[in-house]
């Protein structure tokens, strides 16, 4: 690898980095003590360089292009990855005003190609869903918008654009983006979601001067809404802010949302789009004088919908007996209970409603327990010592199995209640059990199939820790030591309760991963 960076001209700078990895293999295992060589990355080129001008009170334009190549000689491996990426694009930030004003904004393309099934794994990703029945299928020339099996590039482009006031007592912002369904930058980048269209709103009053009442104030209440390429409204929410730090220094902030009835394009997983319910969203949050040796903060929030509330509940306690040491204990509890939770799909050819597949939801009571200990020992200027640990045990339970009922609707069917029968597999050995679940969806004599799949209940157990020495032994030279310990488990099949005894001794039984690490930097001062 090599980088080069630096000031080209007055107010240009230029930085390029380029990366070569070698091509590796590995001794993969069939299962049945068959074992072979195969390749598990190609050999690979990286680059990414940037281009950028500085305007005078804080201005600046600057362009980028991103490229990745790989030489890929393995055919199975040539189906899982791209060949080609390439991305580029130009951003912008200008203020005026007295840098009171301000309008940022960016906009890229990007091409990734290779062979079709690599394509095909792009396109029915969960950041597209190409394969959407109710979308339109096939592409659409230089950019793709449906899936396509004989297609070896895929191009998309993407933009942002802000428009603002950002300072005063009174401040707004309206701003908008849209990636495209085909936009992919993940080879170099990061890209979790394309086919959106973007917008949002916010207005601010901000009050920076002590009064009778507080120190300062934030009030702020906005919107937002968006869609995707097939014009379906995908998300919509109005909300509320208020931060105020009274006379006291105790601050509390306040906090709603609202999500009007929405379409959802992924809560199907690849199938036709449904309807998603109401939700309202508040949180509040008190903190104590942060400048006494001992403060607490204490926040509970929660919010429901159609058929289902969450409420959840975090607080924590921090101790500075002397100047130089600081404790942090923070436990944290959730009770989320999801009326619609994806758990798989059938194909069944008499579902005509839903395109020949029966999507498989559940009601879902999630809850999770954590607790989070921070301690920071400044024992020099250049010596410290930092120690986090964090237990947390979390338990899923499923139940009123059903599917919906139509595209583009809330209706929802039960099975065993509205349609068919539900019942349930009890494992061989452990007559208590219940490993999976049979479902005839039209009941005994109807056309359909009955299918079958297992129990989702589950019960995880995870412990993590790190200790982290950093000294910095020369000026600008630091050395660190650290230590990484892990533990994590799953309970048997069909535990999906909460119970805290039998969670934590599943967690201290739990098998340890132990990573240490050394790192140090040198300045050279040359």
């Amino acid at each position: 690898a090599a980088k080069v960076t630096g000031t080209v001209a007055p107010g240009w700078t230029l930085a390029t980095l380029d990366a070569v990895t070698a091509r590796e293999n590995a001794t993969v295992d069939d299962g049945h003590g068959l074992r072979s060589r195969l390749e598990v990355e190609p050999f690979s080129n990286y680059f990414v360089g940037r281009i950028s001008r500085d305007l005078a009170h804080g201005s600046f334009v600057r362009g980028m292009f991103t490229s990745v190549v790989r030489d890929i000689s393995d055919s199975t491996l040539r189906t899982q990855i791209s060949s080609h990426a390439e991305a580029a694009g130009v951003a912008t930030n200008m203020w005026w005003g007295g840098q009171t004003y301000r309008w940022m904004g960016w906009a890229d393309v990007s091409q990734v190609s290779g062979s079709p099934a690599a394509m095909l794994r792009l396109q029915r990703s969960s950041a597209r869903y190409f394969q959407r029945p109710d979308r339109s299928q096939g592409g659409n020339g230089l950019f793709s918008n449906g899936l396509d099996s004989s297609l070896t590039a895929m191009r998309g482009y993407a933009f942002y654009s802000r428009l603002s006031k950002d300072a005063g007592d009174w401040m707004w912002e309206a701003s908008t983006m849209v990636k495209s369904p085909g936009f992919e930058s993940n080879d170099v980048g990061f890209s979790s979601q394309a086919d959106r269209i973007w917008m949002n709103a916010n207005l601010v009053r901000q009050v920076t001067k002590p009064n009778r009442f507080a120190r300062s104030m934030w009030f702020d209440i906005g919107g937002q809404t968006g869609f995707n390429y097939s014009g379906d409204r995908i998300d919509g929410q109005s909300n509320a802010y208020a931060q105020v730090m009274f006379l006291n220094y105790w601050m509390i902030n306040v906090m709603n949302i609202f999500r009007p009835r929405k379409m959802d394009d992924q809560l199907t997983r690849g199938g036709p789009v449904v309807q998603r319910a109401s939700q309202n969203f508040w949180d509040v949050a008190v903190m104590t004088d942060t400048r006494k040796a001992i403060y607490f903060t204490v926040e509970p929030n929660g919010g429901c919908g159609d058929g289902y509330c969450s409420w959840a509940f975090s607080s924590s306690v921090t101790v500075r007996p002397v100047p130089n040491v600081s404790l942090s204990i923070g436990p944290s509890w959730s009770d989320d209970r999801v009326h619609s939770q994806y758990v798989t799909t059938v194909a069944d050819p008499t579902a005509a409603a839903m395109y020949g597949s029966r999507y498989v939801f559940a009601y879902l009571r999630q809850q999770t327990l954590a607790m989070d200990t921070r301690l920071a020992v400044t024992f020099t200027p250049t010596l410290t010592l930092e120690l986090y640990l964090q237990p947390l045990v979390a338990s899923g339970a499923y139940s009123a199995f059903h599917e919906f009922d139509r595209p583009r609707s809330l209706a929802r069917s039960a099975y065993g209640v509205d349609r068919g029968t539900f019942t349930k597999v009890y494992s061989p050995t452990q007559p208590t059990v219940v490993t999976g679940y049979t479902v005839d969806p039209d009941g005994p004599g109807g056309a359909a199939q009955p299918f079958t799949f297992s129990n989702p209940d589950f019960n995880f157990r995870s412990l993590r820790g790190n200790a982290v020495v950093r000294w910095e032994f020369h000026p600008g030279s630091t050395l660190f030591l650290v230590w990484t310990q892990s533990r994590s488990a799953n309970a048997e099949t069909g535990v999906g309760d909460f119970q805290l005894g039998r969670d934590l001794r599943g967690l201290v039984g739990a098998p340890p991963e132990n990573i240490f690490l050394v790192k140090m930097s040198y300045w050279l001062g040359l």
